[in-house]
């Protein structure tokens, strides 16, 4: 019989829950199960009862009296450990169900303990991506801001995509769209319609600031991390407005008590300090004179001490302004008078100069009038800084988080209570021990089964309004949208269907013939401006062209010959990798497929092993020693008969040690061995120019590795974890094909590897 202990914290203490002997307590663990593809699991367990003994009526403070107000809260869950025979097997946390009473008196208390992944879905609630703080991306926004964004003067962690929002651009075809000509705004592109791009790695750092956790993986060190953007539009039309600024107003003289120097605030009142009478009406006017007179601006008008108002609410806006403005603010019967304070405060969509004053009015019986200059400002300025978290698109955190792990086929572990590694599956399962537990198994209770699948796995984006995408549906009329895929095995039986779908738009990208100008515009059949999905996308370097385009900055236009160059294609070694879970033919190089598609990197090798025709399910019971099953992890191959699985399931009965084990053959090469995939990719063929190859080398269950460029010297020495390296490679000058490799030598045990490089003529 196994010593079962369970603790929970309490406070900064972990207190000890009394449990009854015959309670069954099961733990199943599962990272990805065969019949839910798109599901991350975890360690979890069913409800179970504990005695409302002394020791747990202090610990859930006697829960079942609701009068308490200071007492055990059900609304969260706690830090919790498990121990068999006193060695720790399990952390989570712990909540509580129900309790059960017996005349009148508490009998039990029924809790569930829960794996850490489950902790980090509560952890993000409702939030949205609006809620994270962006402060530290925050940028000047103007349109030589935003140009220098787009030629590559400035390299931050903000780009702005040439994506048409309000108008489609086309380049060099003499068309009324052909951004190359300039002179109007159809044939430019105008600053202000460009919407920024945000790094994935930076959103994911917001995160984990906001939620006072960290993520590790070895996909973070990849260009396919690195240089994977989110596009932020969540409005039709982008309009971003500076901090609000309060006029500060320099009174042109002491003798006016209505105006408030030291508030800024101004008083509507019929006795006046300059003896005006007879006032039956009056009337406000504040004056903006700017500097530019081609910014937009607006004026806000605030009210406070009026029992009908909050203070600081709006009272008024005057949107849209441009250049010089007499505004009228006020104007009342002295009978239907408001009396209350204003302010008055100025925003802009670029940062302006600007002067301000403001005149009153009074009109007698007669409607004589005194105009009286009441206020002046000194010369101000409004900042107008990037609003990021106002335009990133409108989704929860954990929507996005999970459509990211969809995309990567990544598996969530929990490494402390506030870390978590992020793996791509077939990187976490690379890295597992090798255990034998035919000594363990209870050969009496041994099944056999086939692996019940799907007829067809569909892999698919959000349906996409763009115009280009809706001609490509409609067009082809393939059963499936641009970018999304259908695995389909002819030969299975099977009639489910399954799909794994994430919360992101793949729109098309179109790129001119003859020129390198690639761009794409997120406008409906209709030929109306629509507010998209959210968009991921890649960066792929500044790109120089033959022909400038031009961008109107406010003014007049500028000349961009140097472009960030954007697209849902990343090139990478020579090769193409892409958002789409199919290969498509790619927007860049028409001739060319883009092979390397989110299921050909991330998901091709599970999928395949689990539908090849030698895969069977094996279902066995086990008593595995306590330190043995301690450290199991979920990638690691369990050998049974002389043959290798992979765990789909295992779940322990910790009361009697029994394991039921639910196990997957697994045909993946042994690692370190032979062809086994040591690295992300092994082979690689490029052109003969001199280029830096990005390679990906995974530690498997090595002690740690080096690796060499046999050509030239030792490129990294003693690696303890999965790493990414750049590689110079020179050019090819010899006239031949050239042979080249990468040699990973790996230690304890001892092998080496080798990634071959095949260099074109």
């Amino acid at each position: 019989m196994t010593s079962v202990e369970i603790y929970i914290k309490i406070g900064t203490e972990f207190k000890r829950i009394d449990l009854f002997k015959d309670e069954k307590i099961s733990l199943t663990s599962s990272v990805q199960n065969i019949n839910d593809l798109s599901k991350v699991f975890t360690d979890y367990t069913q409800s179970f009862t504990i005695p409302a003994s002394k020791n747990n009526n202090l610990i859930f403070n006697y829960w079942n009296e609701s009068g308490i107000n200071d007492g055990f809260d059900q609304r969260i869950r706690y830090d919790a450990i498990i121990e068999l025979n006193t060695i720790l097997f399990k952390k989570g946390q712990i909540q509580i169900e129900k309790c059960n009473e017996k005349n009148n008196r508490i009998e039990s208390y029924s809790i569930t303990f829960y794996g850490k992944v489950k902790q980090l879905k509560d952890l993000f609630k409702e939030d949205k991506l609006t809620n994270l703080d962006y402060t530290s991306i925050t940028h000047a926004y103007n349109s030589t801001e935003v140009i220098n964004r787009i030629d590559g003067t400035t390299t931050d962690s903000v780009y702005y995509p040439i994506v048409g929002n309000q108008n489609k651009y086309s380049f060099a075809d003499g068309k009324r769209t052909d951004i190359t000509i300039g002179g109007s705004l159809e044939k430019s592109v105008e600053f202000n319609d460009l919407f920024p791009a945000i790094p994935v790695s930076k959103v994911f750092e917001f995160i984990e600031n906001k939620y006072n956790i960290t993520f590790t993986s070895s996909l973070f060190d990849t260009s396919y991390w690195t240089e994977l953007y989110l596009y932020c539009k969540n409005i039709e039309k982008f309009t971003n407005y500076s901090n609000a600024v309060v006029i500060d107003w320099n009174s042109v003289n002491n003798t006016f008590p209505e105006l408030n120097l030291t508030t800024n605030k101004y008083y509507l009142k019929w006795t006046f300090a300059d003896n005006t009478t007879n006032v039956v009406y009056q009337k406000t006017t504040v004056g903006i004179t700017p500097t530019n007179v081609n910014i937009k601006y607006k004026l806000i008008m605030r009210i406070y001490d009026n029992p009908a108002f909050a203070n600081g609410s709006i009272y008024k806006i005057f949107d849209n302004l441009i250049g010089v403005n007499s505004l009228l603010v006020l104007g009342t019967l002295k009978a239907d008078s408001t009396f209350a304070n204003y302010t008055f405060e100025i925003q802009s969509e670029e940062s302006m100069t600007f002067d301000a004053e403001m005149y009153n009015i009074k009109y007698d019986n007669s409607f004589a009038y005194n105009q009286v200059r009441r206020g002046y400002s000194a010369t101000m300025n409004t900042v107008s800084n990037i609003n990021i978290g106002a335009v990133v698109p409108d989704i929860k955190v954990v929507d996005f988080f999970n459509g990211i792990i969809k995309l990567f086929n990544l598996t969530i572990i929990a490494t402390s209570e506030t870390s978590f590694n992020l793996e791509p599956l077939e990187f976490f399962y690379s890295y597992g021990k090798y255990i034998d537990i035919n000594n363990y198994v209870i050969n009496d209770s041994v099944d056999l089964e086939r692996t019940k699948l799907f007829k067809k796995l569909t892999f698919t984006h959000e349906k996409s309004e763009n115009i280009i995408n809706n001609f490509f549906r409609n067009t082809f009329n393939r059963g499936f949208d641009y970018g999304d895929l259908i695995y389909q095995d002819d030969l299975s039986n099977e009639s489910a269907n399954y799909e794994i779908k994430t919360p992101f738009e793949d729109v098309m990208w179109e790129k001119t013939t003859g020129y390198d100008f690639i761009t794409t515009s997120l406008i409906d059949k209709d030929l109306k401006p629509y507010k998209p999905k959210p968009i991921l996308m890649y960066k792929n370097g500044l790109t120089t062209l033959t022909a400038a385009f031009k961008v109107y900055n406010g003014s007049g236009y500028t000349s961009v010959l140097d472009y960030q160059r954007f697209s849902n294609e990343l090139f990478i070694n020579n090769d193409i990798a892409s958002l789409n879970f199919t290969a498509e033919n790619s927007s860049w190089i028409n001739s060319q497929t883009a092979n390397n598609s989110l299921f050909q990197l991330w998901y091709k090798n599970y999928i395949s092993a689990l539908y090849d025709i030698r895969c069977r399910i094996i279902k066995l019971k086990a008593i595995i020693p306590i330190p043995m099953l301690s450290d199991i992890k979920l990638n690691d191959k369990l050998i049974y008969k002389d043959k290798k699985y992979i765990i789909n399931t295992f779940t322990t009965d910790l009361t009697t040690g029994e394991v039921d084990l639910e196990l997957i053959s697994d045909f993946r090469e042994l690692p370190i061995v032979g062809t086994g995939r040591f690295a992300l990719k092994s082979i690689f063929n490029i052109d003969n120019t001199a280029q830096n190859l990005e390679v990906t080398i995974l530690k498997l269950n090595a002690g740690y590795y080096d690796v060499e460029y046999m050509p030239t010297s030792y490129l990294s020495s003693n690696n303890y974890i999965d790493g990414t390296f750049i590689v110079p490679i020179d050019a090819n000058t010899t006239g031949d094909i050239a042979f080249k490799q990468i040699e990973v030598t790996y230690h304890n045990p001892d092998i080496k590897q080798y990634i071959n490089i095949i260099q074109d003529a």
